[in-house]
């Protein structure tokens, strides 16, 4: 890394000042007339701005300075060292992860019975081409998620389909909804629940942010099963330690730790680890 090699340098360039300084003022020699600089690495002192200029019997102040001035560095670095090294490292999470809160489920597991969920495609605002993109590149990451816990199969509903029957692309959780598609999902579609999901919020950008309001409603008594409303914002220590770790733990065996920039700048990656946290918060998982 750059920071080594300007850490070796600079920490080298202050102990040889020093030395220099802790020679002369040792020295038996008559005192000097007129002013004398120290002639240890000039090439290197006039680049770093780190020259002294002595009078005689000034060698102990000179020694004095430079070991308050290699004090400080030593301090400073102390400060810097620790964060490159975790960068580098990349295994060591010390902040407590984020946890999802505005979530509710209905009982402490999903009915037993409960087996097809049709997954309706995500909502989102439409008059924000931003939104419509981001809606298109994670819609398919929460199915991804949600076909991992391997507890039931998903069936999704095209956006052609539901417009064919409902005349609607999208529907969301808060709309009123057509008084047939609970019926039609059900008998047609042969599905037991329905989830809805619609993205409230996203940033492409670091600090990275998505938001989403899903809810799993049961076809047959109408009941809301679980329901969800989070924003995962990576300007948050939490989201940030959280993201990591779903990064680290994704890593596949002897492979090189990945970098940690990847998961902070990636809006899929992030995604991922969004959605992945809010279908784990699905009950009796």
């Amino acid at each position: 890394m750059t920071l080594s090699t300007d850490v070796a340098q600079t920490s080298g360039l202050l102990y040889r000042r020093l030395a220099a300084c802790r020679l002369r003022a040792s020295s038996r020699h008559p005192k000097a007339s007129g002013a004398s600089r120290l002639q240890v690495g000039d090439t290197a002192d006039q680049r770093s701005g780190l020259s002294y200029t002595a009078q005689p019997g000034s060698w102990s102040q000179c020694t004095q300075k430079i070991e308050r001035r290699l004090s400080t560095f030593l301090a400073v670095l102390l400060l810097f060292v620790p964060g490159c090294a975790l960068t580098q490292q990349g295994s060591r999470v010390l902040t407590p992860s984020y946890r999802p809160g505005n979530v509710f489920v209905w009982n402490s597991a999903l009915p037993a019975n409960l087996r097809r969920i049709a997954l309706l495609p995500m909502a989102c605002e439409q008059n924000l081409q931003e939104m419509v993109e981001a809606r298109d590149a994670l819609e398919p990451i929460v199915s991804t998620e949600l076909a991992k816990l391997h507890r039931f199969e998903i069936t999704p509903i095209s956006s052609e389909a539901l417009e064919a029957k409902t005349g609607q692309t999208a529907w969301s959780c808060e709309e009123a909804l057509p008084a047939d598609l609970f019926a039609w999902l059900n008998d047609v579609r042969g599905c037991d629940a329905v989830l809805f999901c619609r993205l409230t919020v996203f940033r492409g950008y670091a600090p990275l942010a998505v938001g989403w309001r899903m809810r799993l409603v049961d076809l047959r008594t109408r009941a809301t099963l679980w329901a969800c409303d989070e924003v995962f914002d990576a300007s948050q220590p939490s989201v940030q330690a959280g993201a990591r770790r779903f990064q680290l733990a994704g890593k596949p065996a002897h492979t090189a730790t990945p970098d940690a920039w990847v998961i902070q700048n990636s809006p899929r990656q992030f995604g991922e680890f969004a959605a992945a946290q809010l279908v784990g918060t699905l009950p009796g998982l």
